[in-house]
């Protein structure tokens, strides 16, 4: 696709994006019932301007989750926003990390295998663990073999899917609770892959609107070119000499980059790396160990 055809498809899917916030936001009275979950990254920054684009002045709240698991950068980048912007809100999961993890389990490889791995610490060899672990023979949806002896012997560790829940999540539920606007709008993307390949724009909760993703059918291209042509500041860590690609957890085991990410923090981000070393010690430790990532 040459650039002009890229460029009219972006202002095509734009403006139905556009459209399509404006037509929730009067089905739904989002401006009294809803809030973004912000989490400083560039898809939620897009988001942030899209829908002052398409409602504005609007003064739906930007709630961030500050849950110490992100860049020191990045809840710099949240603060100097809510210092400009009074809809910023910052909200504090107040739970210890490290005890969290160790009573929860840690995250390690994927989120589906961690989350299977839950299942068979508890009822040992299911059929749905069963069928990952001895699936297919080519099958990219089956463990790895190098991870196989997870489901062969007691995990070197508790494993689970619930970090995310604990420190991302929940914090959103009480919020809700708290200020009973129970609509939360997301910059979460089809793109990305993983569980959010089918992922929908609406999501219903007993036949009430519970989650707006404005941005789900949009690809890489379309994010890139709406920060350039409104020329978004996005946090530093996309810039020079960071480059990052992704802003989630600091030093997150799920992430597939998380070697580059590790060598790129130990030359200008030292004291995060160190901080990863030490929140995440049990899964590089066994990462390292086995010679998978790291």
């Amino acid at each position: 696709m040459n650039r002009h055809a890229e460029f009219i498809s972006f202002k095509f899917l734009l403006n139905d994006r556009i459209q399509k916030i404006q037509q929730i936001a009067k089905e739904y009275d989002l401006e009294h019932n809803s809030y973004i979950a912000f989490s400083g990254g560039k898809d939620s920054t897009v988001l942030h301007y899209m829908i002052d684009e398409a409602l504005p002045g609007n003064k739906i709240p930007r709630v961030y989750s500050n849950s110490g698991l992100d860049y020191t950068l990045l809840q710099q980048f949240v603060r100097n926003m809510a210092k400009q912007d009074s809809r910023f809100v910052i909200i504090y999961p107040k739970k210890d990390v490290k005890t969290t993890l160790e009573n929860v389990g840690y995250p390690f490889k994927s989120k589906r295998h961690s989350h299977i791995c839950d299942i068979y610490s508890r009822q040992g060899k299911t059929g749905c663990v069963k069928k990952y672990a001895d699936g297919e023979k080519g099958s990219t949806l089956n463990c790895p073999k190098i991870l196989q002896y997870q489901f062969e012997n007691e995990l070197p560790f508790k494993i689970s899917d619930k970090c995310c829940m604990e420190f991302k999540k929940k914090p959103f539920i009480e919020y809700e609770r708290q200020s009973k606007r129970f609509i939360g709008l997301t910059g979460m993307r089809q793109a990305e892959g993983g569980q959010r390949i089918n992922l929908n724009c609406l999501v219903f909760s007993d036949d009430k609107l519970h989650r707006f993703h404005p941005l789900a059918p949009c690809n890489d291209n379309f994010i890139e070119l709406y920060i350039k042509t409104h020329g978004i500041k996005l946090c530093s860590l996309y810039y020079e000499p960071y480059n990052f690609t992704r802003t989630g957890c600091v030093g997150c085991p799920f992430s597939t980059t998380l070697k580059k990410d590790l060598e790129t923090m130990a030359k200008v981000l030292p004291r995060e790396k160190a901080r990863c070393e030490n929140i995440w010690e049990k899964v590089y430790k066994e990462y390292r160990r086995i010679g998978y990532r790291l």
